[in-house]
């Protein structure tokens, strides 16, 4: 799927992104789960469609803390999945133990 689309109203990663905060922002996580706590997190194939990824997550509105991104080049695995693979929008690495 592409990250952008020239049409808005067609399905995008940056559309997906722009929903999951506008759930976020509705509290629709506190009303459905009981948590306080989200992360939408994204692993992909590789840096630069995750530094793509990346750059559409950090231009959503209220999304900074929302959303993390990983590529399979990044070491990521399900034995270091929680670890430190993971890179916020404002690209600081993060651990989903944190």
């Amino acid at each position: 799927m592409p990250v952008e689309r020239a049409k808005h109203d067609a399905s995008s990663i940056a559309r997906k992104l722009h929903a999951y905060a506008l759930t976020w922002k509705a509290g629709i996580h506190r009303s459905r789960f009981g948590t306080s706590r989200v992360r939408v997190l994204t692993v992909t194939t590789s840096k630069s469609r995750c530094e793509s990824i990346r750059a559409a997550a950090s231009s959503v509105s209220g999304g900074r803390g929302l959303f993390l991104q990983t590529h399979i080049t990044a070491g990521f695995s399900r034995e270091t999945c929680l670890s430190s693979v993971w890179r916020s929008t404002t690209n600081k690495i993060v651990s989903l133990l944190d």
